[in-house]
């Protein structure tokens, strides 16, 4: 019995082997999805009783292999022309955004781009100290104590009186006060009514005196800086005259009468004539 013909595949001709239930070139079901069995041999071609040539058939399409076709080739050279436009494209792009932008930053700024950070070479700057100045009121003079303060202001005083004091040398004087910090004065106070006097009293003492236009020239000296040069427990005394162009002592007690009061001893504590040597 003559073997029955295997069919080709119906959609690209290509001719099974024994087993197959698809198509090796496209993958289309064969005979029904059953296995091809039996040996397939093309039937001869048929003859031509007119004897002329060959007619010229178009072959199929799929008598090809599949990388052999127009379909595969059209759709592989357009895959390979996009990825050509595509790595243009990319290299254009960033050889753009590479190009220095007219915003980039000042020199010494950072300047950036998408993809690509440059920083500016650093430049230290030289450190420049300032020289230092002391402040002498608040570095190296402390705060004074009203006494001390008083004492300082009190030896001022004598010490200009000290620089004319060869003027008054022998000649008569009222002497007002001599007074040493701690001294004690029964018939005098000060401002809180203590008879004991520091250096912030004998100051406002002698300011007070001074402040008198009747009792005339006020001169300060120190007790060591004429005559026996007499302390007060060791510390010397500020002592306060009047000058008025006295002629004698007699001429000085009257004065004192006329410009303070009491008598005895509480006068002579307030005015006495004195003679200073040098």
């Amino acid at each position: 019995m003559a073997v029955p013909p295997v069919p080709s595949c119906p959609v690209c001709g290509t001719a099974p082997r024994d087993g197959d239930r698809l198509c090796r070139l496209c993958g289309e079901e064969l005979a029904g999805g059953q296995a091809v069995t039996g040996s397939f041999t093309p039937p001869p071609p048929a003859a031509d009783p007119a004897g002329t040539a060959e007619t010229d058939v178009p072959p199929s399409p799929w008598s090809r292999p599949w990388y052999a076709q127009r379909q595969f080739q059209a759709v592989g050279a357009g895959l390979l022309l996009l990825v050509l436009v595509l790595s243009i494209g990319l290299t254009l792009s960033r050889g753009g955004d590479a190009a220095p932008s007219s915003d980039a930053g000042a020199v010494g700024e950072h300047t950036t781009t998408d993809d690509v950070w440059t920083e500016e070479p650093y430049t230290e700057e030289p450190y420049t100290e300032e020289p230092y100045t002391e402040d002498p009121y608040t570095a190296t003079t402390p705060e004074l104590s009203a006494d001390e303060q008083a004492t300082l202001d009190l030896d001022a005083l004598a010490d200009e009186g000290l620089s004319g004091a060869d003027e008054v040398y022998g000649t008569w004087l009222a002497q007002l006060s001599s007074k040493a910090p701690g001294v004690q004065d029964e018939y005098q106070t000060t401002a809180d009514g203590s008879h004991v006097f520091g250096a912030a009293d004998i100051r406002a003492q002698v300011q007070e005196l001074s402040a008198r236009s009747d009792l005339g020239r006020i001169i300060v000296l120190r007790s060591t800086d004429y005559g026996e040069r007499q302390t007060y427990q060791g510390q010397a005394m500020w002592v306060v005259f009047s000058d008025n162009g006295f002629g004698s002592k007699k001429e000085v007690r009257a004065w004192c009468r006329e410009h303070f009061d009491g008598t005895g001893a509480e006068l002579e504590n307030a005015c006495i004539p004195r003679r200073p040597s040098p």
